[in-house]
């Protein structure tokens, strides 16, 4: 049957995946990203421009590299932009949004599902590139990826908290939903922090491989599990709040 029955937080996604899709500004300001970084390093690694210290790679294969790898990945999958603009992309169409009975929680939930597809995207990038480019191996890399999604759930957390509060409601072409709107820049600068924080952090506090990943992983989660506790209601007085 071409009429299938699906929950509302699927048809929500669709609905997110859907209107990614139609748009080409919405790809190339944001997820673009995810490409274009490995790319460029992928080009000057075949092209020999690209040229890293011997200490590099003992490093990276070290304890330290696991978590320097994981948070590359969770750069790359967080650079896009997908949850830093969730709410102001449906800006137009907030007014009808709140006019239907639909729960704000699982609304906001579907953009951030949407925003991790693209962030496990580009998790496995950066993090399958660190493992190509050190030769990591495959239970490091699985380490590493771990590592990844965990800070990128945070970010995009963060992200998409930053954009409910502030969402950039007035537009007059969808490049400019994404491509003139400062949470993006914020972000971007904050993904950036982040980690460099986590990498100093990695080389100057060694421990054992098993802590490190609890530690790099149990904490962005715990973190993230506090932050979605108060955002959802947040988020249902927020939108509830905003007029177009």
């Amino acid at each position: 049957s071409r009429f299938m029955r699906r929950s509302a937080f699927t048809a929500l996604l669709r609905r997110e995946i859907r209107m990614m899709n139609r748009e080409p500004a919405y790809l190339l300001n944001g997820p673009f990203t995810m490409l274009l970084l490995p790319l460029i390093y992928g080009t000057m690694y075949l092209s020999g421009s690209l040229r890293l210290p011997p200490e590099t790679a003992e490093l990276m294969q070290g304890n330290a590299g696991i978590v320097i790898a994981g948070a590359v990945g969770a750069f790359i999958g967080s650079a896009s932009g997908v949850a830093a603009t969730a709410v102001s992309r449906d800006a137009k169409n907030l007014r009808l949004i709140k006019s239907l009975p639909l729960s704000m929680k699982r609304f906001m939930q579907a953009k951030l599902a949407h925003a991790m597809l693209f962030a496990g995207t580009g998790a496995c990038i950066g993090v399958g590139g660190s493992a190509f480019l050190f030769s990591l191996t495959p239970l490091h890399a699985a380490g590493s990826l771990m590592i990844a999604l965990s800070l990128a759930l945070f970010c995009n957390l963060l992200a998409l908290m930053l954009d409910t509060a502030h969402p950039k409601l007035h537009w007059d072409t969808p490049t400019a939903a994404v491509k003139h709107n400062l949470n993006t820049v914020i972000m971007f600068f904050f993904d950036i922090a982040l980690v460099s924080i986590t990498g100093t952090a990695a080389v100057l506090i060694p421990l054992p491989p098993t802590q490190q990943l609890l530690c790099a992983t149990g904490i962005p989660l715990l973190a993230s599990g506090v932050i979605a506790h108060f955002f959802w209601p947040y988020a249902d007085r927020q939108i509830s709040r905003i007029e177009i």
